[in-house]
């Protein structure tokens, strides 16, 4: 018998190139009946090149499902339903990179 697929649509705000979204599309659960996943379906960045290349890479080219434009700017009635909400923020810090990622910090000189 074949397994049910259900897959979990992701939102990504500060999305940068797509390195969460790639990892959630790889990543997968599953117990005897059903197979669980991620599909990203929404990203945001404000940065053109990350941009093309979250949409080349993630959405197969679909401009569409990534607004390139500050947050301020995005109009949250637009973005489509999803189950799963993400982001990455960066910050400087004494010329130093803190990056989030979830409740995971880095430091990078």
């Amino acid at each position: 018998m074949k397994k049910k697929e259900i897959k979990f649509k992701l939102a990504e705000l500060f999305s940068g190139p797509g390195g969460l979204a790639l990892g959630a599309i790889r990543s997968f659960a599953e117990n005897k009946n059903t197979i669980y996943g991620i599909e990203p379906v929404w990203a945001n960045d404000y940065d053109a090149d990350t941009c093309k290349t979250y949409t080349r890479n993630i959405h197969n080219g679909n401009e569409k499902s990534v607004v390139c434009a500050p947050v301020q700017e995005i109009d949250f009635k637009k973005v489509p339903k999803f189950d799963v909400p993400a982001m990455t923020l960066v910050w400087l810090v004494n010329r130093k990179v803190l990056m989030e990622s979830s409740a995971l910090f880095t430091l990078m000189e």
